[in-house]
């Protein structure tokens, strides 16, 4: 997941690895990046081309997740 993040949206490898799911907004196709460069927040516009494979990637996500707990 985190080649296409980082060559779609432009982001550095650090601020690719320190995101979280929380930090995706699909709807709005924004992607908030804390702590970038400079230790500065910021807004990064996410490429609809990766729209699907995300809410795919989320989606298994919390299945492993859910699995993982026992729920």
């Amino acid at each position: 997941m985190t080649d296409y993040l980082q060559y779609g949206s432009g982001l550095r490898l650090m601020e690719n690895v320190r995101l979280r799911i929380k930090d995706i907004d699909v709807d709005r196709r924004a992607t908030f990046v804390r702590g970038g460069e400079g230790a500065k927040d910021s807004v990064v516009t996410l490429p609809e081309e990766q729209t699907t494979f995300l809410l795919r990637h989320i989606e298994s996500s919390k299945t492993c997740y859910q699995r993982d707990r026992g729920n």
